[in-house]
């Protein structure tokens, strides 16, 4: 097995600003609902599903939206369409959708 080194995680990140207001909405992710669903999903799965099918043991840093918000925002809300991740996997994935247009 491979284990990636904990780092201390921050309890709460703010996004960099980047391209549209939508992208990063502060009310939405401050809100109490996101963070209970947030909280509750780390404590859920606290490895980065993404490493885990991998072979790689690193510990979730951040919950993203399967389906972008920006897309469907009917989703941002539903525990189905959230997965646990490492910043490095998140970034991987913003950075596909943002090549792809999708936010």
């Amino acid at each position: 097995m491979i284990y990636r080194k904990l780092r201390p995680v921050a309890r709460l990140r703010k996004a960099p600003p980047s391209g549209p207001s939508e992208r990063f909405d502060p009310a939405f992710y401050n809100s109490w609902a996101w963070r209970t669903l947030s909280a509750s999903k780390r404590r859920a799965d606290p490895l980065c599903e993404v490493c885990l099918r991998c072979g790689i043991h690193s510990p979730t840093e951040c919950v993203d939206h399967k389906i972008p918000r920006a897309v469907d925002r009917s989703l941002e809300l539903a525990e189905s369409n959230l997965q646990s991740l490492c910043w490095s996997c998140h970034g991987r994935k913003t950075r596909a959708e943002q090549q792809k247009g999708i936010t």
